[in-house]
């Protein structure tokens, strides 16, 4: 074969390429709603939406902000108490037993957080500074001791009370 001939198949060949390739690709976006023409049965199973339209770029409110400089019409609950759950689920409600005095609260983070948006969640737990039945320790939070001093995970070991420096943060385990 000839270097001209072998130029010219060689061009022809990548021209032809180029033709194929560069051609705009389409999509038909009906099979998604009424299944394809290839016999299979799957329906599809993801839809993607996408809103453009003005109402998007508008800030829903679905109600006002907390704030901690506001105080709210009382239902039930008392200001200086601290109640507390276990678990997940709804907040308790202020009939509950499971409170603690807010003067009792050492967890600097919990009260930043309900300066802010009213409620905490960590772990936490309260110390029994007695020295009867194995006390000075820190115990699980209880519904009997409403002023023993609680502290929560996230500030063990960055401040406390100041009063026992030997057991001034909670252990948690």
């Amino acid at each position: 074969m000839s270097l001209i001939k072998q130029r010219f198949t060689c061009l022809g060949a990548g021209v032809l390429w180029a033709a194929i390739t560069g051609a705009p690709a389409t999509a038909e976006d009906t099979e998604l709603f009424v299944g394809n023409n290839l016999g299979s049965e799957a329906q599809p199973n993801v839809l993607l939406i996408i809103d453009n339209s003005i109402s998007m770029s508008e800030l829903v409110l679905t109600q006002a902000d907390f704030d901690a400089a506001t105080t709210y019409a009382k239902q039930g609950c008392e200001p200086d108490r601290v109640y507390w759950r276990t678990g997940s689920g709804a907040p308790p409600a202020c009939a509950t037993d499971r409170w603690f005095n807010m003067t009792a609260l050492k967890c600097k983070a919990a009260s930043t957080a309900f300066a802010s948006s009213g409620f905490y969640t960590d772990n936490m737990a309260q110390y029994d500074s007695t020295d009867s039945g194995g006390g000075r320790r820190w115990e699980t939070i209880g519904t009997t001791r409403k002023d023993r001093a609680v502290e929560c995970e996230e500030d063990r070991g960055v401040h406390g009370d100041g009063v026992d420096i030997g057991n001034l943060y909670a252990q948690f385990k």
